[in-house]
């Protein structure tokens, strides 16, 4: 079945059928030359193109020759001090020693012909955190529409580094942008830890420690307070928190936490806090705040800043949530501030705010900017219903507050209280209006005036009074004191409303006024007629002002009583004739107005 330079492993029939099956082909011209260069002594790296640099190294794109594949290799700058070869070596034996996926792997560490290291790294095909930062449109299109939960995301890679390097001892001490880089498909590396230092010796005494620095030593913009400092016993964990919080900073604002116009500049702020933007999610902003901290004590680990960054990511939507709730309370604000806003759209509007706010709070309890917005949304709404008018809509509003300001609740309570005086004052104008109050006394002195009125002129004679100004007189004062005697029978009755209360008036002024008018006609010659018009006139002015201060429609006994007064001045000898349906006029009307008024309410 095959040649004979060919064999199968394993063996079909001595194998376990568990292992995998190959097999070894005839070997090409390339393979074997490769095979016989192993034999070789042949230069190990073959150097090409430099890829980066910095303070004392160089890195330049490599090719192992015995494995064929490409790699970085660092070595130091030319005209560096080869002193400076210690300095290489200890980044390599620190990275060397963080196997992790977050930090380059070291491939090996070999010497050139002038004897200085040369450090053999994985070459990372990707780009740098910096370049991403600044520029949204190198990332990848998925991660364009939300741009800093990227970034967030490569901080949790970072973190994840500083982590492992803190379970082993190891700190960075110069954590920033241009020290990461993101890979073609994702990953992250936090590179360059040429100043990495160990908080404790370790056994091979290969590793710098962190208390031997004497001398300020990082990245200015971004480095701690104890950093800057000669004495390194105060290094800690903590200390590359403050950095991880100074890349949190960066991808927020877009700048470093500190900026100057030169190294004095910078380096004289390190001690001063870092001033943090109010509009940034508040949960990172404390999280900065904390990181910040210049008490190292103070500062979380690099496992809580972590686990910070990653709750706010699975928060994420949540502030989204937020930002949509916040502009329809813009939305809100400014359809309020119109002179007369539709209710129905602002309260569809503020459903839509609560509702949005209340389902923040649900996912996220301690959200202190959303507590804040549902507070400041529903005292917006009770001043809204103050100034509407309505202090049970406020009240409720109110209700949902825990301590709602004292100035609100102040005007709120002389809302309800001017609003119950009103109705205490509008329910004793309806009841001194109630036309049914009295009503059967008003009735039963109507009616004795009109028996007074008409069967004076039949009953007087019976005592010797005739025609004339005694019989008018006694008719006056009979008018008085059965008016005075029927109001003082019910006077708790007809002195409770206004109404009852002008009836009286009406009816005691006509006699008092009529009275003097009789005896200031007789005094002037005039004769009884002449003076009954005057006191058909004076009853037309009086029942016409009842009208209308007590009921309009006692208006067809005002004009009747009008036309008794036309024709009683055109010929005063029919004015005794003129009066008879005056009398009846009033009575009558009385009768159907208030007789109807006062079943209205047995009728409800």
């Amino acid at each position: 079945m095959s040649g004979p330079e060919e064999t199968f492993f394993p063996d079909p029939e001595a194998a376990s059928p568990h292992l995998t099956m190959t097999r070894a082909p005839t070997p090409t011209p390339a393979e074997v030359r490769a095979v016989e260069a192993l034999r070789e002594e042949v230069e190990a790296l073959e150097l090409g193109a430099t890829l980066g640099e910095g303070g004392m190294g160089l890195v330049r794109l490599g090719i192992q020759r015995r494995l064929g594949r490409e790699v970085a290799v660092k070595t130091l700058r030319p005209g560096v001090n080869p002193k400076a070869s210690v300095s290489l070596l200890q980044e390599a034996w620190v990275t060397g020693s963080l196997e992790h996926p977050n930090v380059v792997p070291i491939y090996d560490v070999t010497m050139d012909r002038d004897a200085l290291p040369q450090v053999v790294l994985k070459r990372i095909e990707g780009t740098c955190w910096t370049d991403l930062l600044d520029d949204p449109t190198l990332l990848d299109p998925a991660h364009r529409s939300d741009p800093v939960a990227r970034h967030l995301d490569v901080l949790v890679s970072v973190c994840n580094a500083v982590e492992f390097a803190h379970s082993r001892g190891i700190l960075h001490r110069d954590l920033k942008p241009d020290n990461i880089m993101v890979g073609r498909f994702g990953e992250v590396f936090l590179l360059d830890w040429g100043i990495a230092a160990a908080l404790e010796p370790d056994p091979s005494g290969r590793f710098p420690l962190a208390r031997d620095q004497r001398f300020p030593t990082g990245t200015p913009i971004y480095m701690a307070p104890e950093m800057a400092s000669d004495d390194g016993s105060a290094l800690c964990r903590e200390t590359d928190v403050f950095l991880l919080a100074g890349l949190l900073f960066r991808l927020l604002a877009g700048r470093p936490p500190r900026v100057g116009a030169s190294l004095y500049d910078v380096l004289s702020t390190v001690e001063e806090p870092i001033v943090l933007d109010e509009s940034w999610p508040e949960d990172l902003r404390d999280l900065m705040a904390r990181g910040f901290a210049l008490d190292p004590a103070a500062r979380p680990t690099a496992t809580a800043f972590r686990e910070a960054v990653e709750r706010h990511l699975r928060r994420r939507d949540v502030l989204q949530l937020f930002a949509h709730a916040g502009d329809r309370i813009d939305a809100l604000r400014a359809l309020l501030d119109r002179t007369e806003p539709d209710r129905i759209e602002v309260y569809d509007l503020f459903g839509a705010c609560r509702f949005g706010l209340r389902e923040v709070l649900a996912r996220w309890p301690e959200h202190q900017a959303a507590s804040a917005a549902l507070r400041g949304l529903l005292l917006h709404m009770a001043t809204y219903e103050l100034d509407q008018g309505d202090p049970r809509a406020a009240r409720v509003l109110l209700s949902e507050i825990a301590d709602p300001p004292p100035d609100v609740v102040a005007r709120l309570e002389a809302l309800e209280r001017s609003i119950e005086a009103d109705r205490e004052r509008l329910a004793r104008l309806t009841a001194e209006a109630d036309p049914t109050t009295g009503s059967q006394t008003r009735l039963l002195v109507l009616g004795a005036l009109g028996v007074i009125w008409l069967g004076g002129p039949t009953i007087l004679p019976l005592f010797g009074i005739g025609p004339g100004y005694p019989r008018a007189m006694g008719v006056a004062v009979a008018q008085f004191v059965g008016t005075a005697l029927a109001f003082a029978f019910a006077y708790r009755t007809m002195v409770q409303t206004r109404l009852n209360q002008t009836v009286l008036i009406l009816l005691l002024l006509e006699p008092t006024m009529n009275f003097p008018l009789l005896v200031a006609g007789s005094r002037w010659g005039l004769d009884i007629d002449q003076a009954t018009v005057l006191e058909v006139m004076l009853g037309t002015t009086l029942v016409s002002v009842g009208a209308l201060m007590i009921d309009s429609r006692l208006m067809v006994a005002a004009v009747v009583f009008a036309i008794a007064s036309v024709v009683s001045i055109v010929d005063p000898t029919l004015v005794r004739v003129a009066t008879i349906p005056c009398v009846l006029a009033l009575v009558g009307n009385s009768l159907v107005v208030w007789g109807l008024r006062a079943r209205e309410p047995e009728a409800d």
